[in-house]
C-alpha cells in the first residue's frame, strides 16, 4: 500500500477516488447497485465535508461539519465492511477498511481538539 499524504484533504481525497474505483468495480446486481450509490456518496462526502471545515468561519462550525465528515467515514467503512462479506472475489477492501479507521481516528481527534478550544 502507498505511504499516504500527511494533509488531511489530500488523504481524504484520495481516498475518495479509491472509493469511487471500488464501487465500480461492484458486480451489476440489485444489491451491489444500493450499495454501490450508497458507497460512492458516503466516500464523496468526507472529502467535500472536509474541503468546507477548512473554510468555515468559526471553530463551532469547523466541529460541526468534521463530525458530519467522520459519521460519513464511518458510514463508508460499514459499507466497506460489507463489500468484504459478499464481494471480497471481486474487490479488495482490506487497505481502505484499515484507512477509513486512520481516517476516523483523525477525525476525531481534530473534533475533540476543537471541543476544547471553544
Amino acid at each position: 500500500m502507498a505511504e499516504r499524504p500527511a494533509d488531511l484533504k489530500e488523504r481524504a481525497f484520495g481516498f475518495t477516488l479509491r472509493i469511487l474505483k471500488i464501487a465500480a468495480e461492484l458486480p451489476r446486481v440489485t444489491e451491489a447497485q444500493v450499495v454501490r450509490r450508497q458507497i460512492a456518496r458516503s466516500g464523496l462526502s468526507i472529502t467535500t465535508n472536509v474541503e468546507e471545515a477548512d473554510g468555515c468561519d468559526t471553530r463551532p462550525e469547523t466541529r460541526r461539519i468534521f463530525i458530519i465528515a467522520r459519521r460519513d467515514a464511518r458510514e463508508t467503512r460499514v459499507l466497506l465492511r460489507v463489500i468484504r462479506h459478499l464481494w471480497s472475489s471481486v474487490v479488495n477492501v482490506e487497505a481502505d477498511l484499515k484507512e477509513a479507521t486512520k481516517l476516523i481516528k483523525i477525525l476525531s481527534a481534530i473534533i475533540m481538539k476543537l471541543k476544547g478550544i471553544q
